[in-house]
């Protein structure tokens, strides 16, 4: 991927905080599954309109929308792992950047990973005729 790419990759790209109180740079994570539980549905309506191909759950998986709540279980307390919705969605249970020590490169590596292990297709690749 050249550079052109990838800023054409990242105007597709839309971040939905799951925090919606604002305010500080660090989660306060007593009071975080409240809030997050209050703004479920304003979260659910902004990933609704944004029909997103792939949610990236970065350290808020167990704070989604219920919908959400089984594929998050499914995936379980792992660290990073995908899963494919039967929306046809692909859903990503990783750490935050904040919550690791890996770099944004080796993060990035894995969360890519678990997509393509999921079935994911990178839409900048070639497809093959009978991929569709």
């Amino acid at each position: 991927m050249d550079a052109k790419d990838a800023v054409e990759a990242l105007r597709s790209v839309a971040v939905v905080n799951v925090n919606k109180r604002g305010g500080e740079s660090r989660v306060d994570w007593e009071s975080f599954p409240e809030e997050a539980r209050e703004f479920s549905s304003s979260v659910d309506k902004q990933i609704n309109a944004l029909a997103p191909d792939v949610i990236i759950a970065a350290g808020t998986a167990d704070h989604l929308p219920a919908r959400f709540d089984a594929v998050s279980a499914e995936l379980g307390q792992c660290s990073i792992g995908a899963a494919r919705l039967a929306s046809g969605v692909h859903f990503v249970k990783s750490y935050h950047t904040a919550q690791t020590t890996l770099t944004h490169h080796a993060l990035y590596q894995q969360v890519l990973a678990s997509l393509l292990e999921a079935g994911w297709k990178h839409p900048l690749e070639p497809r093959s005729d009978h991929d569709g």
